[in-house]
Protein backbone atom coordinates (compact mmCIF):
# COMPACT_ATOMS: atom_id res chain seq x y z
CA UNK A 1 0.00 0.00 0.00
CA UNK A 2 3.34 2.74 0.67
CA UNK A 3 3.82 1.90 -3.26
CA UNK A 4 0.44 3.67 -3.45
CA UNK A 5 1.51 6.99 -1.57
CA UNK A 6 2.59 10.46 -3.39
CA UNK A 7 3.23 9.27 -7.20
CA UNK A 8 4.14 6.00 -6.49
CA UNK A 9 0.61 5.54 -7.83
CA UNK A 10 1.67 6.34 -11.17
CA UNK A 11 4.93 4.20 -11.03
CA UNK A 12 2.72 1.29 -10.51
CA UNK A 13 0.59 1.90 -12.70
CA UNK A 14 3.22 2.44 -15.41
CA UNK A 15 5.03 -0.84 -14.50
CA UNK A 16 1.52 -2.71 -15.23
CA UNK A 17 1.10 -1.02 -18.52
CA UNK A 18 4.87 -1.71 -19.41
CA UNK A 19 4.43 -5.50 -18.34
CA UNK A 20 1.60 -6.28 -20.29
CA UNK A 21 2.61 -4.88 -23.15
CA UNK A 22 5.86 -6.43 -23.27
CA UNK A 23 3.60 -9.79 -23.22
CA UNK A 24 2.27 -8.82 -26.65
CA UNK A 25 3.38 -10.97 -29.44
CA UNK A 26 0.87 -10.26 -31.94
CA UNK A 27 -0.72 -7.46 -31.98
CA UNK A 28 -4.83 -7.68 -33.59
CA UNK A 29 -6.85 -5.94 -33.23
CA UNK A 30 -8.76 -8.48 -30.65
CA UNK A 31 -5.51 -8.26 -28.34
CA UNK A 32 -5.36 -4.19 -28.80
CA UNK A 33 -8.56 -3.19 -27.69
CA UNK A 34 -9.03 -4.53 -24.72
CA UNK A 35 -5.43 -3.28 -23.07
CA UNK A 36 -6.48 0.09 -23.92
CA UNK A 37 -10.34 -0.30 -22.69
CA UNK A 38 -8.23 -1.35 -19.61
CA UNK A 39 -5.55 1.38 -19.22
CA UNK A 40 -7.19 4.08 -20.25
CA UNK A 41 -10.96 3.10 -20.54
CA UNK A 42 -11.02 3.66 -24.83
CA UNK A 43 -13.62 1.55 -25.76
CA UNK A 44 -13.70 0.63 -29.71
CA UNK A 45 -9.73 1.46 -30.58
CA UNK A 46 -10.51 0.46 -34.33
CA UNK A 47 -13.10 2.76 -34.74
CA UNK A 48 -10.55 5.30 -35.01
CA UNK A 49 -8.73 3.74 -37.71
CA UNK A 50 -10.28 4.50 -41.11
CA UNK A 51 -8.67 0.96 -42.61
CA UNK A 52 -10.96 -0.70 -39.87
CA UNK A 53 -9.37 -3.09 -37.39
CA UNK A 54 -9.99 -6.26 -39.63
CA UNK A 55 -6.98 -4.72 -41.69
CA UNK A 56 -4.57 -4.24 -38.57
CA UNK A 57 -4.97 -7.78 -38.01
CA UNK A 58 -4.74 -9.32 -41.60
CA UNK A 59 -1.67 -7.13 -41.57
CA UNK A 60 -0.01 -8.78 -37.99
CA UNK A 61 -1.05 -12.26 -39.35
CA UNK A 62 0.44 -11.86 -43.09
CA UNK A 63 3.79 -10.43 -40.72
CA UNK A 64 3.79 -13.56 -38.50
CA UNK A 65 3.80 -15.88 -41.67
CA UNK A 66 6.47 -14.12 -42.61
CA UNK A 67 8.49 -13.83 -39.36
CA UNK A 68 7.77 -17.57 -38.40
CA UNK A 69 7.22 -19.38 -42.12
CA UNK A 70 10.43 -17.60 -44.54
CA UNK A 71 10.13 -18.84 -47.76
CA UNK A 72 7.34 -21.22 -46.89
CA UNK A 73 4.80 -17.92 -46.43
CA UNK A 74 2.85 -16.33 -49.08
CA UNK A 75 4.65 -14.31 -51.71
CA UNK A 76 4.27 -10.47 -50.84
CA UNK A 77 4.73 -8.13 -53.57
CA UNK A 78 7.11 -5.12 -53.41
CA UNK A 79 3.60 -2.76 -54.44
CA UNK A 80 2.03 -4.95 -51.38
CA UNK A 81 5.03 -4.25 -48.82
CA UNK A 82 4.60 -0.31 -49.97
CA UNK A 83 1.44 -0.31 -49.30
CA UNK A 84 1.21 -1.94 -45.89
CA UNK A 85 3.82 0.59 -44.78
CA UNK A 86 2.03 3.55 -46.30
CA UNK A 87 -1.28 2.17 -44.39
CA UNK A 88 0.51 1.30 -40.81
CA UNK A 89 2.03 4.93 -41.28
CA UNK A 90 -1.25 6.65 -41.41
CA UNK A 91 -2.88 4.48 -39.28
CA UNK A 92 -0.70 5.12 -36.45
CA UNK A 93 -0.39 8.88 -37.17
CA UNK A 94 -4.34 8.41 -37.13
CA UNK A 95 -5.02 6.85 -33.87
CA UNK A 96 -2.30 9.08 -32.42
CA UNK A 97 -4.04 12.25 -32.99
CA UNK A 98 -7.45 10.57 -31.86
CA UNK A 99 -5.75 9.42 -28.53
CA UNK A 100 -4.41 12.77 -28.19
CA UNK A 101 -8.12 13.87 -28.41
CA UNK A 102 -9.79 11.45 -26.41
CA UNK A 103 -7.16 11.98 -23.60
CA UNK A 104 -7.51 15.92 -23.87
CA UNK A 105 -11.17 15.37 -23.69
CA UNK A 106 -11.55 13.09 -20.89
CA UNK A 107 -9.28 15.35 -18.86
CA UNK A 108 -11.08 18.19 -19.57
CA UNK A 109 -7.49 19.92 -19.82
CA UNK A 110 -6.49 23.13 -21.57
CA UNK A 111 -3.91 22.51 -23.53
CA UNK A 112 -3.53 18.94 -26.21
CA UNK A 113 -1.79 16.21 -23.87
CA UNK A 114 1.28 16.42 -27.50
CA UNK A 115 0.96 18.23 -30.79
CA UNK A 116 -0.86 16.09 -33.20
CA UNK A 117 0.95 14.98 -36.31
CA UNK A 118 0.19 16.34 -39.59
Amino acid sequence: MLEFGGTGWRSLYITYCENEARTINTPKTTILEPIYEKYIGLQNLSSFWSIGGQYITDFVSVRGDIAHNGRSARYITRNELIQFNDTMKYTAREMDNQICTYIFNMVTATVQPWRKMK
